[in-house]
């Protein structure tokens, strides 16, 4: 009797050793996602934000700011970012043309909005699109650009010379345009129940380049 006591404890012993090992190597393995996910939407973040203030940092050039806006196009949306029916959303740029270098437009988009579970968010995702046309070719636009990553918001907002919001871009007059300012939410490409990271946010203000 105690002889199967005694194998009973020493199964139990030797069970609960091989799930501890088992949960170890399983936090192991996570961690290590963990980590490459951080460094993954980091290092992205951070070539995303460079590559995208030098291209916002052309709008305008060899235009008279004066006499001439920047902007062709902007389109904002507002977005129910967690469960159907809520009543809070977040405002998202998804289309922003400009003019950059004179004859160029550059255009951004936000496409392929899909629906994805971020620490029990229900959060609205996009693709993030760059495309280019010169104006002397015609009107047709060639993608030469974009982000790998998702993004939960992307927007873009002009200021004046009081750094107020500007509501209707396109209609104002020219000179009134004075700062571009730009904010965007990344999320992280895998889901960790246990990640630091699940959203990276970014803000910058470029100041438009008058000739004064």
């Amino acid at each position: 009797m105690w002889f199967h006591w005694d194998n009973l404890t020493a199964a139990m012993i030797v069970s609960t050793v091989v799930l501890l090992l088992l949960v170890t190597r399983q936090r192991m393995v996570e961690v290590n996602i963990e980590q490459t996910s951080n460094l993954i939407v980091r290092t992205a973040t951070d070539s995303f934000s460079i590559w995208l203030e030098d291209d916002l940092d052309t709008m305008g050039d060899l235009l008279d700011l004066d006499v001439e806006i920047p902007v062709i196009s902007l389109s904002d949306s507002t977005i129910y970012a967690y469960e159907d029916g809520d009543t809070t959303g977040i405002d998202v740029t998804t289309e922003f043309i400009f003019t950059s270098n004179g004859g160029e437009y550059i255009k951004y988009q936000l496409a392929n909005p899909t629906r994805r579970d971020v620490n029990g968010k229900d959060l609205v995702v996009f693709d993030f699109k760059r495309s280019t046309r010169i104006v002397a070719d015609g009107p047709d636009y060639t993608e030469n650009g974009g982000f790998p990553l998702p993004l939960s918001s992307f927007k873009v907002d002009f200021l004046d010379i009081n750094g107020s919001v500007i509501a209707n871009p396109l209609a104002s007059a020219p000179g009134t345009i004075r700062n571009t300012r730009v904010r965007f939410a990344v999320v992280t490409p895998y889901d960790v129940s246990r990640s630091t990271i699940r959203e990276l946010y970014y803000g910058s203000t470029l100041l438009l380049d008058y000739d004064e």
